[in-house]
């Protein structure tokens, strides 16, 4: 449940809604002078990519997102499978990792592959070590997007979750231990995503996939990132928050309810200011 806070202000009732735990990391690149993203924000990115003009906007349901000003583009590929094509880091997790944003792909070809993640910077600096989960479209030929898990230099996908070229989605992942299979139960396993959610009740993921054999790595998760190889796309994302809960990149983007007891308390504050005008 969604929870307002009421207090008297200059004898006015003031509320407002409950707030969830500060994100490992906020974007929605409006700060930013347009043009390269390489540097600012903490940002590391290949020279084509930039900042530019007209955020996504996106409404579903009770979530909605206003995509301000600005967003991504790229049209361009990674130096190489082990080379982000723009990435950034956040504190080091040893628990789940969520997060969301908004995604405009133009998939009319059939042939980019790209994967945006969230993983171990050592796995994506050498290739060769560390865990991460990604919303990839990573088979030329298909029209859709897909869960995948890469440990090592193994890596697994579900099936394609289809959408039309240069809609407007919104994208929510998680990276987790379920404990189930061949993995430790303190081992990452499980990546799901939710595609064009209409509500914080998610609901079944998308997508997932988990690994067929044992998964050993436990921590280190400190990076989110963009490859893209095969063929260059139109690519445009927006609006990106990860945190260690669905509250923490859901949740803000819907319109607080309040319980009952809110809507006694400010009930009551109307009455009071009633009263104190009638006697003025």
């Amino acid at each position: 449940m969604k929870h307002l806070f009421c207090s008297f202000v200059a004898g006015t009732l003031v509320c407002a809604p409950g707030v969830s735990a500060a994100p490992l990391l906020s974007d929605n690149f409006e700060s930013y002078a347009t043009g390269d993203l390489n540097g600012n924000g903490g940002w590391t990115a290949n020279a084509a990519v930039d900042v530019v003009a007209g955020g996504l906007d996106y409404a579903n349901g009770d979530i909605t997102i206003n995509g301000g000003d600005q967003r991504v583009f790229s049209n361009a590929l990674s130096p190489n499978a082990q080379t982000a094509l723009a990435s950034n880091s956040f504190a080091s997790q040893d628990g789940e990792v969520w997060f969301s944003f908004t995604l405009q792909a133009d998939n009319s070809s059939n042939t980019p592959r790209y994967w945006f993640y969230v993983g171990e910077d050592a796995a994506l600096a050498s290739g060769s070590s560390g865990v991460k989960g990604s919303i990839a479209d990573n088979n030329t030929g298909d029209d859709g997007i897909r869960a995948e898990f890469r440990r090592n230099t193994n890596a697994q996908s579900s099936s394609d979750a289809a959408f039309t070229s240069n809609e407007v989605l919104f994208v929510v992942g998680r990276l987790s231990k379920d404990g189930v299979g061949p993995s430790a139960a303190d081992a990452y396993d499980l990546f799901e995503f939710w595609l064009n959610p209409s509500s914080t009740t998610l609901g079944a993921p998308t997508r997932s996939i988990e690994p067929n054999t044992a998964s050993t790595f436990t921590d280190g998760i400190d990076t989110f990132g963009l490859t893209t190889l095969s063929a260059a796309t139109d690519l445009s994302w927006d609006n990106l928050l990860i945190g260690t809960s669905q509250a923490d990149v859901v949740d803000v983007y819907t319109t607080p309810i309040p319980e009952p007891a809110s809507l006694a308390l400010v009930g009551l504050g109307l009455l009071a200011i009633g009263g104190r005008r009638r006697r003025a």
